[in-house]
């Protein structure tokens, strides 16, 4: 069998801190965090990106890589904590800034752990394609969209094991930065 394809993403488990990814906050925030500054353990490694948590903000992560057709599938692992309701706060998955999937950030979709994402990028194989992680948030209740490990692979198939089980800081649960 050929090898595996290898991961498009630079730092893709963000292990190397901001390294690699744009990164931009209407809030003026860092969004690659080591997870001890964080509510939340990260997926793999120590790092992680900590997007949302406060009112009013957009904060994008974005890294232009090659998708290829051999590699059409974008994995990702993600938890979401909100305190909001439905309609409201929104985590936006694009490429080259069109929108392609979007989960609302409200309290029924809570995690309560990593979950992992898998989207079929083929539509846009080719070079310098901007992936795009967007969270926005209104002006009130509290959302937060953790992210780690991102991927492309040859396959939708859930790779690795169950999702890691959350481990809360204590009065952390749902606090913003």
């Amino acid at each position: 069998a050929p090898p595996p394809p290898t991961n498009p993403f630079l730092n893709p488990g963000f292990e190397s801190g901001a390294a690699n990814w744009t990164q931009s906050s209407t809030g003026g925030w860092d969004l690659i965090w080591n997870y001890q500054s964080t509510p939340v353990t990260a997926h793999g490694g120590s790092w992680l990106a900590w997007l949302g948590g406060d009112d009013s903000e957009t904060a994008m992560l974005s890294q232009t890589i090659t998708i290829s057709a051999s590699a059409p599938y974008l994995h990702f692992w993600y938890l979401v904590g909100s305190e909001d309701a439905c309609g409201f706060d929104f985590f936006r998955v694009g490429v080259n800034y069109t929108n392609f999937y979007q989960l609302e950030l409200c309290s029924a979709n809570n995690t309560s752990g990593w979950v992992q994402g898998v989207l079929n990028l083929s539509a846009y194989v080719g070079t310098n394609k901007t992936v795009q992680f967007t969270v926005t948030t209104d002006s009130s209740l509290n959302s937060n969209l953790f992210l780690d490990d991102v991927s492309m692979s040859n396959s939708a198939t859930m790779s690795a094991p169950e999702p890691v089980s959350l481990e809360r800081y204590p009065g952390a649960a749902l606090l913003g930065k």
